[in-house]
């Protein structure tokens, strides 16, 4: 994975999280920003994926 460096990141992402220094982030093809570990939230929220948990 290539991960770019910038300094100039948004402030927060799409579900109002602060982004701070060295966090990682993704920028959708909606343009909308989002913390890795919101990535589950978004799928579900904005991609209609169905959340599971194995027994």
């Amino acid at each position: 994975m290539n991960i770019e460096k910038v300094t100039d990141h948004p402030i927060e992402d799409l579900f109002g999280e602060e982004i701070c220094t060295k966090d990682l982030y993704f920028i959708m093809p909606g343009g909308e920003i989002v913390l890795s570990h919101n990535l589950g939230d978004y799928m579900v929220t904005h991609l209609g994926a169905i959340e599971k948990q194995a027994k």
